[in-house]
């Protein structure tokens, strides 16, 4: 005799879920390594050339990260800077030198190699030893040979490196605070745009700037964020800036330039708290946002849509991305430095180290010795694996039936609906009732019920009958029941509502798939106009929905049904029936 075969659920097609496109790349970052530092972290950058190490500014120091071999570490410190230390970044041709700003305003231009301070650009009042204002921004020029500055005192300057002279000074280029600052780098080399606190963007053109002055103070274009400035970054192209302040990025076109009026081409929000720093990977193709919200944003900047979102404890004050995509850094205000390493970096690495299986290192046994009488002695081998050439027994595993299986296995169809109703799972019910209906037994298991047997069928049918995953299956059922128990109705208040329920919803189902068979019959008379030049065909019929109607058509010579018969052969129980004749007698 062969086995009993459970009850299958119909499953309901899946909608096809696209995935967010990078996902799992930037899911494969795993749990970050932290570094501490005696203050907030305010900057982060990479070296241009391999390994990559990372630069972190950080209270008066700048600290070499050295990311390559094993667990990062601090390899270098540069500590001969005036109070705390500011944007520090590297030269981006060779990543031989480190440029950073200080609270005293001060530039300072250092030897990675030797940690020798190679050059300090002042301004002519600090030389007469008072103090300047805080450089916040240092930018390299893209050939490496001067830099930008901007500072609290709201200029705006430009340095020389090989003669360690001001080139020239923009005074009061901005009305507050200048934060941030970005070169561009697709067009000329002397073109940077600063950012500050008086809600403005401007770019400025250097070229025909030297001798300590010359030129117009006026910047190539401005724009309004709206917001002070916290963050900005040039795009590879050369033509989009992009801006962050509060919690809001804004997209600028500037080959259009700006001005009053001048309105953004983009302008989205993610965050729910001040957005700290930006910055791009190296095909320009993906945008990272760091915020005070603890969140790290990941967008797609075609479709400016968000395609990934990290979370870390604590805000977030600088981000930064390595140029090969094997680091993540963020920066905290706490003074944490969080390193994330991509998953596939990491197992490159550990496969080029050498194992103990190689011959290399000597395997030593690690098995600790078994005492008979003892409960390891007993569950020696439980977890063994077998090896190839050994005999494998399978063991026949013993399914366990549910109520409902057990009972139609016993054909018992009035218990394993009444099990199944108990189980208060839609799909297990419908499951259960197209097994009776294929098993022609759906009529035994509703004879004979009582009002408290009744009672928890009408109220199912009650609920599901115009569900469209179930009303295909439910149909026959609210068929039996109607008209079984139609003389029932009088005497029971409870089951007089179900019954008027039921009713209700399959007059509402009727008149649905009525609705579907004149939209079909209008489809069929659109399409029996295009081909009507082409001569007689077969005839075909027209099904309904959800189990309700349904018609046939003949074949061939006018055959053919109308979607006018297909409507009178719906069929009604008799209790929608009486309804419909009484309506029509109240109406007269």
């Amino acid at each position: 005799m062969a086995d009993y075969k459970k009850v299958r659920h119909r499953q309901r097609p899946r909608p096809v879920e696209r995935p967010k496109p990078d996902g799992n790349f930037w899911a494969k970052f795993i749990k970050p390594t932290d570094l501490s530092f005696p203050g907030a972290v305010y900057a982060l950058d990479f070296h241009p050339l391999a390994p990559h190490d990372a630069l972190v500014t950080a209270s008066a120091r700048l600290s070499l990260v050295s990311i390559s071999r094993g667990a990062p570490k601090v390899s270098k410190t540069f500590s001969r800077l005036n109070g705390l230390a500011y944007s520090g970044v590297f030269r981006p041709t060779d990543g031989r030198l480190i440029a950073c700003g200080d609270d005293g305003g001060v530039v300072t231009v250092f030897d990675v190699a030797t940690k020798a301070s190679l050059r300090q650009f002042t301004t002519a009042a600090n030389h007469r030893g008072t103090t300047g204002a805080a450089a916040r921004v240092v930018r390299w020029r893209r050939d490496g040979l001067a830099l930008f500055s901007g500072s609290d005192d709201k200029c705006v300057r430009y340095w020389d490196l090989g003669t360690g002279q001001l080139l020239t000074t923009i005074p009061q280029a901005h009305g507050d605070y200048v934060r941030c600052g970005a070169t561009n780098p697709a067009a000329a080399s002397e073109m940077f745009v600063s950012g500050s606190y008086d809600h403005t963007l401007k770019l400025w053109d250097m070229r025909g700037r030297g001798g300590g002055g010359g030129g117009s103070n006026r910047p190539v274009a401005s724009f309004d964020h709206g917001s002070p400035v916290e963050a900005c970054v040039v795009l590879p192209g050369g033509s989009l800036l992009v801006s962050a302040g509060t919690d809001t990025i804004k997209i600028w076109d500037l080959l259009g330039g700006g001005g009053e009026g001048n309105s953004p081409l983009h302008s989205f929000s993610n965050h729910a708290k001040t957005i700290t720093s930006l910055t791009i990977d190296r095909e320009g193709s993906r945008l990272l946002s760091s915020s005070l919200d603890g969140h790290v944003k990941v967008y797609d900047l075609q479709t400016y849509d968000v395609l990934h979102s990290l979370r870390f404890s604590g805000p977030l004050l600088s981000v930064g991305l390595s140029p090969n995509k094997g680091k993540l850094m963020v920066g905290k205000a706490d003074g944490c430095l969080s390193i994330r390493t991509r998953r596939a970096a990491t197992s490159t690495t550990s496969s080029s180290l050498p194992s103990s299986s190689s011959g290399l290192f000597p395997k030593t046994s690690t098995n600790p010795l078994l005492f008979g009488g003892t409960t390891k002695y007993f569950q020696r081998g439980k977890n063994a694996v077998a090896s190839t050439g050994d005999f494998e027994v399978e063991l026949a595993k013993r399914h366990r039936l549910a109520p409902y299986d057990v009972a139609l296995k016993g054909f018992k169809y009035h218990e394993a609906l009444d099990r199944a109703l108990e189980s208060r799972n839609p799909r297990t019910i419908v499951a259960v009732l197209d097994e009776l209906v294929m098993r022609r037994g759906l009529k035994i298991s509703l004879t004979g019920r009582d009002e408290a047997g009744l009672e928890p069928l009408l109220a199912f049918l009650a609920r599901y009958l115009n569900h469209p995953d179930f009303a295909l299956s439910l149909g026959e059922a609210c068929h039996f029941v109607l008209d079984m128990y139609a003389p029932m109705v009088g005497q029971s208040a409870v089951l007089d509502e179900l019954m008027g329920r039921v009713a209700r919803g399959v007059k509402a189902e009727v008149g649905v798939q009525r609705e579907m068979l004149e939209l079909l019959g209008a489809m069929e008379m659109v399409m029996a106009t295009q081909i009507e030049g082409g001569g007689g065909g077969g005839g075909g019929g027209g099904g309904g929905v959800g189990g309700w109607g349904g018609g046939g058509g003949g074949g061939g010579g006018g055959g053919r049904s109308t979607w006018r018969e297909r409507r009178r052969s719906v069929p009604r129980p008799k209790v929608v029936e009486e309804e419909e004749e009484q309506d029509g007698r109240n109406r007269m």
